[in-house]
């Protein structure tokens, strides 16, 4: 279904990855479905999978309540509506979800490698999910600098699943050259939206100058741009990173991942005119987010955080204020997400 003219600054479909298409058309196709059913039926299974495996991944990481209380401010989270409505960033979300579920849990870097892959395939910026992978493996196998077996273990693992892990995105724009004669189309063609993904190739838009102007809001009263949101967002996830101690509570690779993509966001909005749409649904990617949130939430009201202090604290009032606050932040969250929706289809071209 793709169509290219040639013209990159001309609005076409190549901006968008094929992943979840394809996901829609095989549903279509094998259930006799027609397609808005089947892009409501491709959505709802992975938003389902993701909140499942996000449950499962912090059950694992921290406890059932503090899972119970993350999975339910992500999933009330406003911008949730982007997951349900034919947009393709759920494939990338639950293919996030599922690999940190893999490698910290189910310690499977093979499944992990596919899954970087699959967000590869999904959205470009899904291969920034490699890095935290070779975090993993090299925690996993990593013992000293001296130590020249783990060294080459680590070395050996990174070689065996990069080239897995990079499949995706090779596939892609192997595929793009011979379909359109550029490997990097479907990053050129988002000129034509005025967003760009330049942080991952080179051109005019990507300056030193632009980073300067993104950042100089925070500094200034402008802070109501579009480019100054998108740097305060930033600097507010590394204050609450910061504030959270996350080093401590999360593994390395998602601490990784939550500093690079947060990272990415801000360079791919130099130069460019970010809106609160794509920066919102593209944040719902940065699953170390509501993590770092549920954590500031958690010290608030006064939840052990310490496994074996909160073994034997698990009755406490603490437990009970800790998820009183998360739900009433969930209420809330469905308020704004009510809201959000009635004005969405009012003003945007989704129905």
């Amino acid at each position: 279904g793709y169509r290219f003219n040639g013209n990159y600054d001309q609005q076409q479909n190549i901006a968008f990855s094929p992943t979840y298409p394809v996901l829609c058309r095989f549903v279509e196709h094998t259930f006799g479905t027609d397609t808005s059913l089947a892009m409501h039926i491709v959505s709802s299974a992975c938003f389902f999978v993701t909140l499942v495996f996000f449950y499962l991944l912090v059950v694992k990481l921290l406890s059932p309540a503090f899972a119970l209380a993350t999975t339910v401010v992500y999933a009330t989270n406003p911008f949730t509506l982007f997951q349900l409505y034919g947009y393709g960033d759920v494939v990338f979300i639950t293919s996030a979800v599922v690999f940190f579920y893999a490698l910290e849990v189910r310690r499977s870097p093979l499944i992990a490698a596919i899954c970087v892959s699959i967000a590869g395939f999904s959205r470009p910026y899904g291969v920034l999910l490699l890095a935290p992978l070779l975090v993993g493996l090299a925690v996993t196998h990593w013992r000293s600098w001296t130590d020249r077996r783990s060294l080459r273990t680590t070395i050996q693992s990174w070689i065996v699943y990069t080239p897995i892990a990079t499949l995706g995105l090779l596939l892609y724009t192997l595929w793009s050259q011979r379909r359109f004669g550029d490997p990097i189309a479907f990053l050129h063609i988002h000129d034509a939206w005025n967003v760009t993904c330049q942080a991952l190739i080179w051109s005019d838009r990507l300056r030193m100058t632009n980073l300067i102007a993104s950042i100089q809001p925070v500094f200034t009263q402008d802070l109501l741009n579009p480019p100054g949101i998108a740097a305060l967002f930033v600097v507010s996830i590394s204050i609450l990173g910061i504030l959270t101690a996350s080093y401590r509570w999360l593994p390395p690779s998602m601490n990784c991942y939550w500093i690079l993509l947060t990272g990415f966001l801000l360079a791919s909005s130099t130069g460019c005119h970010p809106n609160l749409v794509a920066l919102g649904r593209h944040a719902l990617g940065i699953i170390p987010l509501f993590l770092l949130v549920t954590i500031m939430i958690a010290r608030l009201c006064g939840y052990p955080l310490d496994r074996a202090h909160r073994d034997r604290e698990s009755s406490s009032a603490a437990t009970t204020r800790f998820l009183l606050a998360a739900g009433i932040i969930a209420l809330v969250n469905v308020v704004v997400l009510c809201n959000y929706i009635h004005r969405f289809f009012r003003l945007q071209w989704v129905a």
